[in-house]
């Protein structure tokens, strides 16, 4: 597999154990991060240097934008940063990550790579820096724990421009997933599809890349109550560090499990790991939290086949019930929408499966709208009791539409992420009232694939040569779309798969 390569500059690493961030709680202000000092080949140093010079480190910065924490900068930006978390390197790892660079520009684009293991009591190390190249149009795969010591790792990616999408493929004993990295950092993050029920680990990254100190409250809604461990209040995220919780520590056997973060003090990212070892149900999914909720949430394609058991998880973060609609999406099939209450400070979930008049064997788009606006929408898939792993999934609802995307395969031609990984389905589903004119173009090359038409509050699924396989996609269409692709092996449709990366306009 293709990796980074580079010349260290000689960073020492930075050790901070596990009770000296909790010691650290809010209370003392933000302080600096530390400085790397310069040394190493000067090749490797003059391409670090240009980035840091007009990128340096990532600040803190404004609210995510509409279309939210995952939007790939415009290729004029003056400069454009990435956040990656939820795996880990070394013997017992959960999910080992593997890192996918796409350029939507004609030109090649140069950047660094920052990786930062968490190693629980032993301390975090932050590895020094190595350069990155991704060719004009081209996708480059990265390893972010080569050289590194075992632990949990997260990755900063800094560009000395826009135009480059990050998504991440983890894939360990009990099978993989794919997910979208960040584009930017937020005080508040949202998540939902979490258990620590028999069979299940949950587990928690906070990730904070800035050059300040963040502090952040974590609150779980379940189907029994709040839960605000005291530990997790005011939890010190020293900058550049990683701190990673398992969330089974504080909250115990419960099925269904939505996680608020909210910064006191700086930003961070939040990404959620799930994992289910208890047969059928084996399978992980890495989740990126939204740094918003929202009153519409789209999923573009869901599939029903050979028993799988597919369920959305609703969170209500918010102080006033909402009451959830949820929408199926398909051509010529009129089909009455299931309402749903969702409690203040609560959790619900719709077994979609389960309802009678939805289609099944065939893909329908799920549109779920919210009457207050504090809504958080997530999808989980069981696949049948033969299914071939993983047999278990989850992804996180996109709460936007946009006019382009950038779509991320799971591996590059010749080099799967995983072995034998590729996109097996492409969706575009259409959330408005007028047809949308899509057009789906091949990354590299920039050759069309295909032009189709989508009608109103319907959706196409894509599959076949220069869509299946590993090829990354832009989309674009006249009116907002939301996209999906589904990758295989997987034991149904859904168990692998990910929005995805909006384009945003300069």
């Amino acid at each position: 597999m293709a990796d980074a390569t580079g010349t260290p500059e000689g960073a020492a690493p930075v050790e901070l154990s596990r009770r000296e961030r909790r010691a650290r709680r809010a209370g003392a202000g933000p302080t600096r991060g530390r400085t790397a000092s310069v040394v190493a080949v000067v090749a490797v140093v003059a391409v670090i240097a240009a980035v840091d010079a007009v990128a340096g480190t990532p600040p803190a910065p404004p609210a995510p934008p509409v279309l939210g924490a995952t939007a790939v900068p415009p290729a004029d930006a003056a400069s454009s940063s990435w956040f990656c978390a939820g795996g880990g390197v070394g013997p017992g790892s959960v999910a080992s990550p593997t890192v996918s660079l796409s350029n939507t520009t004609d030109r090649p684009v140069a950047g660094v790579m920052t990786v930062t293991v968490d190693r629980g009591s032993s301390g975090s190390v932050t590895m020094p820096r190595r350069s990155v190249d991704v060719p004009a149009g081209g996708t480059s795969l990265v390893d972010p724990g080569t050289g590194a010591p075992a632990g949990s790792v997260a990755t900063t990616f800094t560009f000395a421009t826009g135009g480059v999408g990050v998504s991440q493929v983890l894939s360990g004993p009990s099978g993989w997933t794919t997910s979208p990295c960040a584009s930017s950092t937020s005080s508040q993050w949202y998540l939902a599809a979490g258990s620590t029920a028999a069979g299940a680990t949950q587990t928690l990254s906070l990730y904070n890349p800035t050059s300040t100190d963040a502090a952040v409250n974590v609150t779980f809604l379940t189907g029994g109550g709040v839960v605000q461990p005291q530990d997790y209040q005011g939890l010190v995220v020293p900058a550049g560090q990683l701190v990673v919780e398992n969330v089974g520590d504080f909250v115990q056997d419960q099925g269904t499990i939505a996680t608020e973060v909210q910064a006191q003090a700086g930003q961070v990212v939040a990404f959620q790991l799930q994992q289910w070892q208890a047969p059928p149900a084996v399978g992980i999914a890495v989740l990126l939290g939204s740094p918003v909720t929202g009153s519409d949430w789209q999923f573009p394609q869901t599939t029903e086949t050979g028993g799988s058991a597919v369920t959305l998880h609703l969170a209500n973060p918010g102080p006033v019930a909402d009451t959830a609609t949820i929408d199926v999406e398909v051509s010529a099939i009129s089909v009455q929408p299931v309402v749903v209450p969702v409690p203040p400070n609560g959790v619900a979930d719709v077994v979609v499966s389960g309802e009678p008049s939805f289609p099944r064997g065939a893909p329908y788009a799920i549109g779920v709208s919210g009457s207050t606006g504090t809504l958080v929408v997530a999808r989980t898939v069981q696949a049948g009791p033969q299914a071939a792993p993983p047999q278990w999934g989850a992804s996180m609802g996109t709460p936007f539409a946009a006019t382009g995307w950038l779509v991320p395969a799971p591996g590059v031609p010749g080099d799967p992420a995983v072995a034998g990984a590729a996109v097996s389905s492409l969706a575009v589903a259409n959330p408005g009232d007028q047809t949308t004119r899509v057009t789906v173009a091949a990354l590299a090359g920039g050759r069309a694939v295909t032009t189709l038409s989508v009608p109103p509050r319907s959706l196409a699924v894509l599959s076949g040569p220069g869509i299946s396989g590993l090829h990354t996609l832009i989309v674009r269409a006249s009116q907002p779309v939301a996209v999906e692709e589904d990758a295989v092996p997987s034991g149904a449709p859904g168990v692998v798969s990910s929005p995805g990366l909006p384009l945003a306009t300069g």
